[in-house]
Parts: C-alpha cells; structure tokens; sequence
C-alpha cells in the first residue's frame, strides 16, 4: 500500500480510499476532495461587491491574494446558520485557479473507501454542484461531495495564482441551464 496525494493506493496502483474535508453548510454535511482545500481559515472581513445576484459573498484577502467567496447558502435550498461561531473560510484550488467557500463548520478529514461512493446523477447536469454521495454510517452522516470544478463553472468567479496560466473553463449556454 502507497500514499499518493489524497489517495491510498493498493499494491496493483488502484485508489482504495480517498480523503475529503467534510464540512457544514447550514443543513448539509459536504465533502470537498483534500487535494482541492488550500486553506481552512476563520471568518475573513469581505468586501462585498454589488451584484444583483450571484452566489458572489465577496472578495477576501488571503496571503496577499484576492480571493472571491461565495456561499452555498444562496444558491441552493440548504438552509442557513445564524451561529457564526464556528465559520470558516475555506480556500479551495482547481489547476491554479482559487476560490473560497463560506462553510459553517469545518468537522474533520475522512477517508472514504472509494467503493462506497454512489453517483446520484448518471449523467452530469450543467448546473449541479453535487453528483455523488458518500452514503451515511453509524457514525457520519451522507455527505454530498463538491464538484470544485463545476463551483468554479456555475460561480464565474475564481483568481489565479500569479506567474500561472489561467484555467481555460468552457462551459456551453446549454451545459449551464440557462434557456
């Protein structure tokens, strides 16, 4: 058996588990790939843009980054917390692109056995964030895994690292859902 980034890998090089940081968002327990997170960091001050609508919070700066934040709560129905005692701000990456989520607790790092994860939807749909679950045991409940990628599609917000190219994200007007 080898460690290999978020994975542990079996002797014939096939992924046995995989770790996520598993998070709240109001009502929802999340799971976002470890090899996504980038930092896990208390409540930044936003500045907040005026936008009509948007999951856009605001931008914070982290490390001397601007970083754009949006919060899950405003575009899907999962309830929001009024408890910001525990509120994070989780920097997440994608190919050098950076964006930050909003996630009202941050509860641990599992790893999961790879083959207790379900796909929910079989074919992708252009404008959902989760298509997979890990099913609820006796000690955790499911947890609906992130598609980073498909945050950053859906969000139209993320910032690069500064000396990398930039993430070329095609995304049609039919894959998005809009009409």
């Amino acid at each position: 058996v080898t460690y290999c980034q978020s994975f542990i890998m079996a002797d014939n090089a096939q992924p046995l588990t995989q770790a996520f940081a598993h998070v709240r968002v109001g009502e929802c327990d999340v799971a976002i790939p470890i090899g996504h997170v980038r930092q896990a960091l208390v409540r930044q001050n936003l500045t907040v843009l005026p936008r009509r609508s948007s999951g856009l919070l605001g931008l914070a700066v982290v490390d001397g980054a601007t970083v754009p934040v949006v919060a899950l709560d405003r575009w899907l129905p999962i309830g929001a917390s009024t408890d910001e005692s525990q509120r994070r701000l989780l920097v997440l990456e994608q190919d050098g692109a950076v964006i930050g989520i909003q996630v009202d607790a941050v509860l641990g790092v599992r790893l999961v056995n790879i083959a207790t994860i379900r796909r929910v939807h079989q074919v992708p749909v252009g404008n959902e964030l989760f298509e997979s679950v890990v099913p609820e045991t006796v000690h955790v409940p499911t947890l609906c895994i992130l598609g980073v990628e498909r945050l950053m599609q859906l969000s139209e917000v993320w910032c690069h690292d500064i000396g990398r190219e930039p993430v070329r994200v095609t995304v049609s007007i039919a894959q998005a859902g809009a009409s």
